[in-house]
Formats: structure tokens, sequence, C-alpha cells
């Protein structure tokens, strides 16, 4: 016959036991929400990259510049542009600070790190899709006051 104090002992143990199971499976999940988050800035920031070539080809259309109301639209990537600037600074101090850490032992500590600044990123990522969004809008009228 098994003894009340080797049941409760166990029971204990498992509850134990199910508390560290639970927090591991939290922190695995906010390692892959962290994952989708830092995912999804990268295809925003290769979608502004792709917006910023086409200010490029800009340059090569406009010829003599540009007047009338386009240059009001001018006016509006240029400030967008400051936006993105100052967004992708704050990025890169976060992403400088993790590099820091050096070291494949030290990958999880990054991880930790970046779980931390989650909710900051995704933010980030956020003002850099409504920057782009103006910039694409305003590098079309451009384009339409340009040609006609």
């Amino acid at each position: 016959m098994v003894e009340p104090v080797a049941i409760s002992s166990a029971v204990q143990f498992s509850l134990a036991l199910a508390k560290l199971c639970y927090k591991i499976s939290q922190n695995i999940s906010r390692m892959q929400r962290v994952d989708a988050i830092v995912l999804a800035l990268g295809r925003e920031i290769d979608g502004l990259k792709g917006v910023l070539d086409r200010i490029q080809e800009l340059r090569n259309f406009s010829n003599g510049g540009i007047e009338g109301p386009g240059k009001q639209h001018l006016q509006n990537v240029e400030w967008s542009l400051g936006q993105c600037r100052e967004t992708l600074g704050k990025l890169e101090l976060i992403f400088l600070k993790l590099s820091n850490v050096k070291g494949s032992t030290f990958r999880p500590w990054k991880h930790a790190k970046l779980t931390w600044k989650a909710e900051e990123i995704s933010e980030f990522r956020q003002e850099i899709t409504e920057s782009r969004h103006r910039i694409e809008l305003d590098l079309m009228m451009i384009t339409w006051y340009q040609r006609y």
C-alpha cells in the first residue's frame, strides 16, 4: 500500500512540474511571437527599400524639377522620409544593443532581450508601414502630375 504522504508528495511534485511546463510553454510562445514580429519587420523594411529605390527613379523621371501640385507631394515625401529616419534610428539602437551580445551561447539572452522590446518593435513596424504608404501615395501623385 502506498502511503498518503508519498501520494501527496507526488501530487505536489507533479504540480510543480506542471507550473514549470506552463512557464516554458509561455516562453516558447513569446519567442515565436517575437520571431513573427521580427519577420514582419523585415518584410516591411524590404518594402520600404523598394519605395526608396522608386524615389531614386523619380530623379531620372523629373529631369528639370517638379512644379505645381507635385511640389507639395514632394514635400510630403520629404516629411515622411524624416519620420522614417527617426523610426529607423530608434530601431537601430535596439538592434545595436542586441548585437553587443556575442556568441551562440548567449542566443537565448538575445532572444529574451528582443522579447522585452517586442511591443516597441511592433509599433516601429507600424510607423514604417504608415510612412511607406504615405510615400507611395505621394509618389503616385507626383508621377501623375508630371505626366499631365
